[in-house]
């Protein structure tokens, strides 16, 4: 009877260990499903404030988008400039929010929890740089110097740099509106008329010269009641030279930002020779060790102090700073866009100031759109002075690119036309748009357009006879 009960005994205690395992195991299961869990949720906040951000700064790249009274040279810093270090910040910043920017290795001691807890703090506060042949520097102040303070920093610097490579442009786009001269629209005309037929090219033409015509006549009122520093003040308002003026002066901007952006930069990466770029591309070429150089170094040493029992413990950890590979790629690619973009820039101001400025330079672009009798060419000498000032052929030229020359051609030579029929004279004699017969001469329907506009604006009474012709009249309707 007694070794019956203690058998029962017995089984009633192996019962109670299982259970007890069970509860364990289950336990232990239950908390590494809620760690996992938690990671999770980590995971998933990190996701949707980066889905945050790239959506902030994915709307502000579909924002940006070319203009079409700028040069090729002025895209490449207010547009590509633009786009291409904004997606480099999306870049960086998925990796910086999403991945594991920093990895420490860290004593057998610490836990999961203070592993992570060091990661974090590693990664915003500064770590330092110390070769590996060099021992840790025990004077705070030299720790201080070779901190690098810029890696948690990149994708804001980005994002600024960004915004500041297109505030030129939003210069240009406010100022030119000044002038008589609607620039976006005179190119926005140019380009309708290249790509319409003959009709409607006639009087996109037109219109685009008797813009220039009432903007020309405007400055010529304003300059004979103006006083001389008023004229100056008002950056050649009066003279034709305003737009010119702040198209150099928007040159210059792109100039001082990229200037600006890049000692800037040098600071913030704490090089100490503006030549980092070459000497980068060299240890690149030649195999030169990162561990050894200091650019953008994949390792790192970061102190900090832990509390226990009351005493304060310092511990110097080696991080791993994986962001760094990404960072000198991309530095390295915006160090020389730069200097390319820079170079260019300056090039085409020098570019813009002497083929505007200097007379003799209009009057050869113009004469390249207008053939000439040897009768014209004092008389044509006349109307570049007068009508063909520089903010004219900083527009020629803007359509010239955004076109063809064929328009610029078509609208020298209406302007032409306009300033020959002015002056009194009794014949046109254009070349390219003037086709010569045995029994006399046959004016193009541009040439007809144009005459016929002059006779009902200025109510010139010399025109052509041809100008009352029924295929004249129709053009205007």
């Amino acid at each position: 009877m007694l070794i019956v009960t203690s058998l029962d005994q017995a089984k009633s205690k192996n019962e109670v260990n299982e259970n007890n395992s069970k509860y364990e195991e289950h336990n232990n299961d239950s908390g590494e499903c809620g760690k996992e869990f938690s990671k999770v949720q980590k995971n998933l906040a990190k996701v949707s404030q980066v889905q945050k951000t790239m959506n902030i700064l994915g709307s502000a790249v579909t924002a940006i988008k070319p203009r079409n009274d700028d040069s090729f040279i002025d895209r490449l810093n207010y547009y590509y400039s633009t786009v291409i270090i904004m997606v480099m910040s999306l870049t960086i910043s998925a990796k910086q929010y999403v991945g594991q920017p920093i990895q420490c290795w860290v004593p057998g001691e610490f836990s999961k929890a203070w592993e992570q807890y060091a990661e974090n703090y590693c990664f915003v506060h500064n770590t330092y740089w110390v070769r590996p042949n060099e021992d840790i520097p025990q004077d705070y102040n030299e720790r201080i110097n070779k901190q690098l303070i810029y890696y948690q920093w990149v994708p804001f610097l980005m994002a600024l740099q960004a915004v500041f490579f297109y505030i030129p442009i939003l210069f240009w786009g406010a100022i030119n509106r000044m002038s008589g001269l609607n620039v976006p629209n005179v190119v926005r005309l140019a380009e309708c008329a290249a790509d319409t037929e003959e009709d409607e090219r006639s009087k996109n033409i037109t219109a685009i010269c008797t813009h220039i015509e009432d903007s020309i006549r405007m400055q010529i009122n304003h300059r004979k009641t103006a006083s001389p520093c008023e004229r100056v003040v008002k950056f050649g308002l009066y003279d034709g030279s305003f737009i010119r003026n702040m198209y150099i002066i928007t040159k210059l901007l792109f100039i001082w930002n990229l200037y600006i952006q890049f000692y800037l930069m040098n600071l913030f990466l704490g090089q100490n020779s503006t030549l980092w770029g070459a000497s980068i591309l060299y240890d690149i070429a030649t195999g030169k060790n990162w561990e050894y150089s200091g650019n953008f170094p994949r390792t790192a040493i970061c102190d900090f102090n832990v509390r226990v029992l009351g005493n304060v413990q310092r511990y110097s950890i080696q991080c791993v700073l994986v962001l760094n590979m990404f960072n000198e790629k991309i530095f390295l690619f915006i160090y020389w866009w730069f200097v390319f973009v820079g170079i260019l820039t300056t090039g085409e101001a020098i570019f813009w100031l002497i083929n505007t400025q200097v007379l003799n330079r209009r009057i050869d672009y113009a004469s390249k759109h207008i053939p000439l009798s040897v009768k014209d060419k004092k008389l044509f000498q006349k109307f570049c002075d007068q009508k063909i000032n520089t903010d004219v052929i900083l527009i020629f030229r803007l359509i010239s690119m955004r076109t063809n020359d064929l328009i610029v051609s078509d609208v020298l030579q209406m302007l032409w036309s306009i300033y020959k029929t002015r002056s009194h004279l009794d014949s046109v004699s254009i070349a390219s748009n003037v086709e010569n017969y045995s029994d006399g001469v046959k004016y193009t329907s541009i040439e007809k357009y144009s005459l016929n506009n002059i006779n009902h604006r200025y109510n010139y009474s010399k025109s052509p006879q041809f100008l009352n012709s029924p295929d004249t009249d129709s053009l205007i309707k």
